[in-house]
């Protein structure tokens, strides 16, 4: 009898008993209830990241108001947007250019222009192919569907894009036959 009990207690303790048993396994579900904690916390944090961006960027869309304070000039051309930002003076061509940027992100298109985020066009172009964009009606629309796009609205600048604290000029130049005698050059001028 007494070797019998001497060889279970040696494979008592070679063979874990059901406490290590019980340990192990408890071990082992925390383990797992940790990763799986950890998996869920990741995936949360990323869904509460994601929500927080999409807040960002309608919160750094302006407003109507800003918009409509800030005298912005919106023109349209086949769905996509443009913002007027002033007239600027072409040395090479001696007269007045619309200084536009595009309210997309504007890659190089073969055969008719390079990636760009400024752009210069004359006026006649403007004037015949470019829509103004009636921000007290268009801006905010009456649904998701039409209106100003969210995209659109976060790209506009509110400016200004220039300061001149002499300047006494009008901020766009006005187009006439006559520019006031001012340089003899041109078909627009500040002073007129």
């Amino acid at each position: 009898f007494r070797a019998t009990c001497h060889s279970d207690s040696k494979m008592a303790a070679s063979a874990p008993s059901a406490t290590h048993s019980v340990a192990l396994a408890a071990f082992a579900g925390a383990a797992l209830g940790a990763g799986a904690a950890v998996a869920l916390s990741a995936c949360l944090w990323r869904r509460r990241k994601q929500k927080w961006r999409a807040k960002e960027k309608v919160a750094c869309a302006p407003s109507l108001h800003e918009v409509l304070a800030a005298r912005i000039e919106l023109y349209e051309l086949k769905g996509q947007y443009y913002q007027v930002l002033g007239h600027a003076w072409d040395h090479e061509v001696k007269d007045f250019k619309v200084v536009y940027r595009p309210l997309y992100h504007c890659t190089a298109k073969a055969d008719r222009f390079e990636a760009h985020y400024l752009a210069v066009s004359h006026f006649s172009r403007w004037d015949e192919k470019f829509r103004k964009v009636d921000l007290a009606t268009e801006y905010e629309g009456r649904d998701e569907k039409d209106g100003v796009p969210d995209d659109v609205k976060r790209r506009i600048l509110l400016g200004p894009v220039w300061r001149d604290g002499d300047w006494r000029f009008p901020d766009r130049a006005v187009g006439g036959a006559d520019n006031g005698g001012r340089s003899g050059l041109g078909t627009r001028s500040h002073e007129a």
